[in-house]
Order: structure tokens, then C-alpha cells, then sequence
């Protein structure tokens, strides 16, 4: 709220809560980098190397620690989160490092309660994802995603403002004349997220209905 309230009022894009975004490729590599093709991915965004094990996906507590904590880490979980179990093991045996506190990258560290096993992980993650508790308030996200609070003063009052030039429409590149310039929107726009088109109405998004009720 700070950042939104405080920003240079002669800045081009002066006005967001956010100077991140919540899905990019750099953060899909992430989360993918010990399954092809990610992890070539992963190479290719780094110069042909992999990023330093400190920055890696190693730590499903480690990442779920940052992202809500720190305010420039708003990554969101992807799907393969809750389908792929594969993404938490080391199959190709790929040599990540070994990060400051001398820990060598392998398998995702996952919780406890999981027994370093990610198919009941991701098998737990399902169940929960398509839990009633859920169901009762994904519309909520749908609003800050896809609908009335993506833009606007719903999103501002929702603190769902990203940077300007990560929504559709936001800038014509066509009347940018700085060669200069134009690279560097074209390289963010391409690399540092995108925000979907606003798809659904004005109207808040209705509660999923219960398994009852559809049948």
C-alpha cells in the first residue's frame, strides 16, 4: 500500500502494489526444474547453467516461507503442483550445487508428514484443493484473476495492482519509437508475467456449488 501511495507521480507506470508478478517463466522453471523440458528451460534462462542452489526449488517449507513473508515474492502455486509428483524428484540426477549452508540440492524437501513421499504429497494436495473448504472461496481468487478485482478500484482496494505493464492492451509498442525502449518492454512483457484477460463480468464470481447440488 506504501509502494501504491508512494510512487513517483512522473514515472511512466507510477501506480502498483506490485513490482512482481505471480506467474512468470522464470518462476515455471522454478518450480519445474527436474523435469524436462524445464529444466532446459531453467539452462537457457541462466546462460546455459542452472541458477544458484540458494535460488533453487528445494524446500516446499523453504518456498512456502518466503512467499509469505517477503513482498516481493508473490509466486503462486502451478497446476503440476497438484498433479505431478515427478516435479519433487531428481530422476535425470542433475547436479544443482550445494547451497551456503552446505546443503546439496537433490529431492524437494517435503513436510514431515508427507515421509518424503510426493505422491501422498500431491495426492493430500488434491484432496485438499478439491476440498469444501475450498470450494467455499476459490471464487475469492477468481475475482483477483480473472474478474471484477484484476483492475480498477476493486483492485486497488484489494491490493491486486501488478505492474502496468504486465496487463493486456497496457501500452501500444507500435507507438514506441526508442529502439531501446521497445526491447526492454518486449523483454519484460515476455519474461516477467503476464496478467490474464479479465474474462469474467463486474459481477463478484459465484461459490462452487456443492457435489449434491450438481447432481
Amino acid at each position: 500500500m506504501d509502494k501504491y501511495e508512494n510512487l513517483d507521480e512522473e514515472n511512466l507506470f507510477n501506480e502498483y502494489h506490485f513490482g512482481t508478478h505471480y506467474s512468470s517463466s522464470a518462476i515455471i522453471f522454478n518450480f519445474l526444474v527436474r523435469v524436462r523440458p524445464y529444466s532446459i528451460g531453467a539452462m537457457v534462462l541462466q546462460s546455459g547453467k542452472f541458477d544458484v542452489a540458494d535460488r533453487l526449488f528445494y524446500s516446499y517449507w523453504g518456498s512456502w516461507n518466503n512467499a509469505t513473508t517477503s513482498p516481493t515474492d508473490v509466486r503462486e502455486l502451478i497446476p503440476e503442483i497438484y498433479t505431478l509428483p515427478e516435479m519433487f524428484i531428481n530422476k535425470n540426477n542433475y547436479d544443482y550445487g550445494m547451497t551456503q549452508d552446505k546443503v546439496a540440492i537433490d529431492n524437494v524437501q517435503l513436510p514431515n508428514w508427507a515421509g518424503r513421499n510426493p505422491y501422498l504429497f500431491v495426492a493430500e494436495l488434491r484432496a485438499r484443493l478439491e476440498s469444501a473448504h475450498v470450494s467455499e472461496r476459490i471464487n475469492q481468487w477468481i475475482d483477483l484473476i480473472y474478474g471484477y478485482k484484476q483492475r480498477g478500484k476493486d483492485a486497488v482496494e484489494n491490493l491486486n495492482i501488478f505492474y502496468p505493464l504486465t496487463y493486456e492492451n497496457c501500452i501500444d509498442l507500435s507507438q514506441v519509437d526508442d529502439p531501446n525502449e521497445l526491447e526492454s518492454f518486449e523483454t519484460q512483457i515476455a519474461h516477467f508475467g503476464q496478467n490474464p484477460s479479465q474474462i469474467i463480468g463486474n459481477n463478484p464470481h459465484p461459490k462452487r456449488l456443492a457435489a449434491k447440488a450438481h447432481w
